[in-house]
């Protein structure tokens, strides 16, 4: 034993030696990364919980984004599990739980939508029936319970976006509720009609009550909407008749911003008595003629729908600004302008200082022609095309092709004309190629100089579209769900 040789002995005390090593410096490191953590989020810890939540409020995801699978790392749900003090915010946040969006796919589980309603006040739903042939018998049953469970707690609904098919249990099931829905201030309701028609159910009653809504959308029904209509202050109407959306418009008379797409096809009703809408600021309408049948004296915003056959445009407008005595200041035109009828127009109204153009179609040789006519700056009868023009504003809903020098030679030319009052612009591309550098570097001197431009692309400018269109974040997520 004495004479055995150490060596296998050391070569082992070496190799610990050197995996002790090894496991030091990997201690170090750590420790100087949880250092260097716990220095980032040592400010966030002093946050004032009321800013803390405001903050959790922007971290929620869109409606649009969630429809799919129920996930527990998306906000607010990844809130209750980073550290005690963010549980305890976002758990005394109601407003962080108050929105519920369910889709004809989403994967959500009575008791964590039964934990949610709990931890929320008032509830904004968003709830999406889907075709018949991906809704199958298990779903609908699942969607049946969790809207039952919603219903429990209807006094505390605050906005209800519904999407409808034939086949959908929950239209007799809003029918036979009988509780109330005292806090309801929006309601939206969507057909989705390749499911067939309604049969039997000539109308939709449980909200016939209800004095506190006041923002309203009907998409689509063919089935009759019974709500209390003369508080309504805000209107989305449709593809529903003409008839049913007159009558609203009959009762609906304080009404402040509305959104009507009538059926162009449809047979127009005879115009009786003129229906006036003294309250109306803000109006979408399409077709034009519909405004023949109501004024509207304290109209500031208007923004129509217009074809490239609409040659009577002029006249109407002129028509209706001499019947409603209104002080209009801004003007959209949406889907196919033409040159002639925007500057006629134009001439028309001089009262008009701010002019939106949404084109809606791929690009054509009418934006160029229009641009080139504001362009001029002598134009017919020597004088520029709408020089009272504060704000001048282009949008492309689809994918284009816009000439960029010519656009930027007719902002550049306006913005230096004497005569012009040109203050704000902007370019919002939903499609398509951008501005060129050569644009923007143009577009960058022009800001330098004062002109307030904003330039938007993709998502944020199909946003603003919506906005200029006076179209509700409803409307939209109900186009995402692409039945």
């Amino acid at each position: 034993m004495i004479s055995i040789s150490d060596t296998s002995l050391d070569d082992e005390i070496s190799t610990l030696s050197e995996k002790l090593r090894q496991m030091k410096g990997q201690r170090a490191r750590l420790s100087s990364y949880r250092a260097q953590t716990k220095a980032i989020f040592s400010p966030v810890t002093r946050v004032p919980p009321e800013i803390l939540a405001e903050i959790f409020l922007c971290t929620l995801p869109p409606v649009s984004k969630s429809l799919g699978r129920f996930n527990v790392a998306r906000s607010p749900w990844l809130l209750t599990q980073i550290n005690s003090h963010w549980r305890a915010v976002a758990l005394s946040t109601p407003s962080l739980w108050s929105q519920v969006v369910l889709g004809y796919n989403t994967m959500y589980s009575l008791p964590a939508l039964d934990a949610q309603i709990q931890r929320a006040q008032n509830l904004k739903i968003y709830f999406y029936g889907g075709p018949r042939v991906t809704l199958t018998q298990g779903n609908s049953i699942r969607h049946t319970h969790m809207f039952q469970l919603l219903l429990r707690h209807s006094s505390r609904w605050e906005e209800l976006s519904l999407g409808l098919t034939s086949d959908s249990a929950l239209i007799p099931i809003l029918n036979a509720h009988r509780g109330p829905f005292s806090s309801l201030k929006k309601l939206w309701i969507n057909w989705h009609r390749e499911g067939g028609e309604l049969g039997d159910l000539q109308s939709i009653i449980c909200f016939q009550s209800t004095i506190s809504l006041v923002d309203v959308g009907i998409i689509d029904i063919p089935a009759a909407l019974a709500i209390h209509q003369p508080q309504l202050t805000h209107l989305h109407l449709s593809r529903t008749s003409w008839d049913r959306q007159l009558g609203i418009l009959k009762v609906a008379r304080d009404v402040v911003e509305a959104n009507l797409t009538f059926d162009r096809s449809e047979r127009r009703p005879e115009i009786g008595e003129i229906i006036d809408l003294s309250h109306l600021r803000r109006l979408c309408v399409s077709p034009p003629d519909a405004m023949s049948y109501f004024k509207a004296p304290a109209l500031e915003e208007l923004a129509i729908w217009v074809e490239g056959s609409d040659s009577d445009i002029p006249t109407l407008l002129t028509s209706f600004f001499n019947l409603s005595a209104c002080h209009l200041r801004s003007l959209r035109l949406s889907g196919s302008p033409s040159a002639h009828v925007t500057t006629m127009i134009l001439q028309n109204l001089p009262i008009i200082t701010e002019l939106i153009l949404i084109c809606a179609i791929p690009h054509s040789r009418e934006v160029d022609s229009l641009i080139c006519r504001l362009a001029t700056s002598k134009h017919t009868g020597g004088t520029m095309v709408a020089p009272q023009l504060r704000s001048l504003s282009f949008g492309f809903l689809s994918k284009n092709n816009l000439d960029y020098k010519l656009y930027l030679k007719m902002l550049d030319s306006r913005w230096r004309a004497e005569e012009s009052r040109l203050e704000n612009t902007a370019l919002l591309v939903t499609g398509g190629l951008g501005p060129d550098l050569t644009t923007l570097y143009g577009l960058r001197a022009l800001c330098d100089g004062g002109l307030n431009l904003v330039v938007l692309q993709g998502e944020k400018a199909r946003n603003q579209i919506h906005a200029w269109l006076y179209s509700s974040p409803h409307l939209k997520t109900m186009d995402w769900m692409e039945w």
